[in-house]
């Protein structure tokens, strides 16, 4: 089963890439505190605390400004680590960003991190390119 979210943003490839390379930017829309970061192939980041682990990303490939793959290992999800895509497309004045999430079963407990998370972190990136001001995160 593969997991697919797209979402169009009003804002050039190159301006939305910016917000996955820079620790600062892509702390912005994060659901949890950036914890470390280094943008790099076989490199990755985390986001938590020192005793609060969320998740932990390693970065297999980067091409600048069309393609981000990375293992995603969330703290308290059971299964294996996620491999995602992001894939940005160029829309003259605009982006298209494609999230695709492969190897997921119906019943695989990442499935809904897949469909809660990834739509969410998108939807923050979005708002806070296009209007200057994130989305409230929802409390649990």
């Amino acid at each position: 089963m593969q997991f697919e979210y797209i979402s169009f943003i009003s804002a050039k490839v190159e301006k939305v890439w910016q917000f996955f390379k820079d620790p600062h930017l892509f702390s912005q829309f994060q659901i949890a505190p950036l914890h470390s970061f280094s943008f790099q192939e076989k490199a990755g980041f985390s986001l938590g605390t020192d005793s609060i682990h969320v998740l932990k990303a390693s970065y297999d490939k980067i091409e600048t400004n069309k393609l981000i793959q990375l293992k995603l290992t969330y703290a308290e999800v059971d299964g294996e680590s996620m491999d995602v895509k992001i894939i940005f497309y160029p829309l003259n004045e605009m982006s298209s960003l494609s999230i695709i999430i492969d190897n997921l079963t119906a019943d695989d407990p990442r499935l809904d991190v897949a469909r809660n998370h990834w739509p969410g972190a998108i939807s923050q990136l979005k708002s806070i390119i296009e209007t200057g001001q994130g989305l409230p995160w929802p409390q649990k």
